[in-house]
């Protein structure tokens, strides 16, 4: 299947509540495609819906340290940090989602990162 397909089967099983099967799918096109950003965020993604915050987010802050700071990896990293926040983790992660979200949106100007970046203010 190609990179396309894989990538519109993952976010169908997002969009349907499907989320071990988003994962899986996912999970296993990294081993064919570990470099695909979209593959890497949507990986992301269902750890984080899996509730799996701390393994997201270490794979999605390795994507955004590369320098992918687009609003759809900003967008993620930004939900994760405050996932952990609210979580119980420390104001840190609040702080760093504040941060990510405001930065995407000065740079782009992405109506959902400036949203999320003035909820977080």
């Amino acid at each position: 299947m190609s990179n396309s397909n894989v990538i519109k089967t993952i976010e169908s099983f997002l969009e349907q509540g499907r989320i071990f099967e988003a994962h899986n799918e996912a999970r296993n096109a990294l081993t064919q495609s570990p470099e695909s950003i979209r593959i890497i965020q949507l990986y992301a993604l269902s750890l984080a819906r899996c509730g799996l915050s701390e393994q997201a987010y270490h794979v999605i802050e390795e994507l955004y340290n590369r320098g992918n700071k687009d609003p759809e990896t900003c967008g993620i990293f930004g939900r994760i940090n405050k996932d952990l926040w609210k979580q119980g983790g420390s104001l840190s992660h609040a702080v760093l989602s504040r941060d990510v979200y405001f930065e995407c949106f000065n740079s782009t100007k992405d109506y959902y990162t400036g949203i999320n970046a003035a909820s977080m203010f």
